[in-house]
Order: C-alpha cells, then structure tokens, then sequence
C-alpha cells in the first residue's frame, strides 16, 4: 500500500485513537452515526482501507462489503485501550513512512 492509508472511525468516544491515528499518519474520516458510515462508505470517492467501530457494528459488515468488498474492520471493545488498539490497527493497516 503506498501513499497515506484512509481509515473511517464510526461512532464516538474514539477522540484519543483518531488523535493518535492521524499522529501516526493516517487519513482519518469520522463517522458519528450509522447513516454517516454508509454514506461516506458508498460516496467517499478515494479509497477506505479499514473501518473502525465498536462490536455492535460487527453485524453490519457485509453490508458494507457489498459496496467495498477489500474493505478491513476493525471491531473495539468499550472503554477502547487506545494502546492496543493503535498497534492491532498497525497491523492490518501499515502506517505510511
């Protein structure tokens, strides 16, 4: 993957991880409810690398899939260990150089 990879964060509490995200070098989009995530996923016109949510999205996958079959998920658990959760997002989305 070149470039800068883009990753959506669904929902709120996720201040310290978008901040984090974008220190690393992220494009990072924001999504607060679930009708924002289907729009930017279905309008957004560059790519989306991985979606970040909480597992209550988990069910809404595939739906998403339909639109970007190459999208990842990302899935925390509440309260987020931002820690964690940084280096598990490293993981499947290598940060630019």
């Amino acid at each position: 993957m070149r470039g800068y990879p883009t990753i959506l964060v669904a929902g709120i509490g996720y201040s310290q991880l978008i901040e984090g995200l974008r220190r690393d070098g992220y494009h990072v989009l924001e999504a607060a409810e679930w009708d924002d995530v289907l729009r930017t996923i279905t309008l957004h016109s560059r790519p989306i690398h991985l979606l970040v949510g909480d597992e209550s999205m988990e069910n809404r996958a595939p739906l998403l899939q339909k639109h970007r079959p190459w999208l990842l998920f990302f899935f925390a658990s509440s309260p987020v260990d931002v820690g964690a959760s940084l280096a598990r997002i490293k993981q499947l989305v290598v940060p630019p150089p």
